[in-house]
């Protein structure tokens, strides 16, 4: 039971090792205090990832953009909901072409001319010609949606 924890310099040892018994090594003079680290981070660190992750990544954006318009068209989410959710959504794209983005900001910065033109006015209803505008730019927004799938 006291035997220490032997040296490993290849794979194949490490295996062998493990698939004997294990019990002789199980002693506290073999265990390690090992603590984790919770301190804010301040450094960024590049990671590699396969360009197939990515794109998948962003599918699930444009997935989440879809869903939250249906919310807001459903009466579920308010307009600032749906702007604030766009717009951080937008910043998780990786792959997505810069021309689509733009064009897709384009329509969301609509939606935040109209909600910042309301609170400034101190409106809680939209206008009928405003609730057009709003149907006009989510009904293009869906039309982009479709486009880059």
């Amino acid at each position: 039971m006291d035997k220490k924890f032997p040296r490993v310099k290849t794979d194949k040892e490490i295996e062998a090792l493990l698939d004997g018994d294990m019990s002789e090594y199980a002693n506290p003079h073999n265990w390690t205090k090992v603590t984790f680290e919770f301190q804010p981070k301040t450094k960024a660190v590049n990671l590699s990832i396969s360009e197939k992750l990515v794109n998948e990544h962003d599918c699930r954006q444009y997935k989440l953009i879809e869903e939250h318009i249906k919310e807001f068209e459903n009466g579920k989410l308010k307009l600032s909901q749906l702007i604030n959710a766009v717009d951080g959504l937008l910043g998780y794209l990786k792959l997505t072409e810069e021309d689509w983005i733009e064009r897709f900001q384009s329509e969301w910065w609509t939606l935040e001319q109209v909600y910042a033109v309301a609170l400034d006015r101190q409106e809680t209803i939209l206008s009928s010609d405003t609730q057009s505008l709003v149907h006009q730019t989510l009904e293009n927004m869906k039309t982009l949606l479709k486009e880059i799938k």
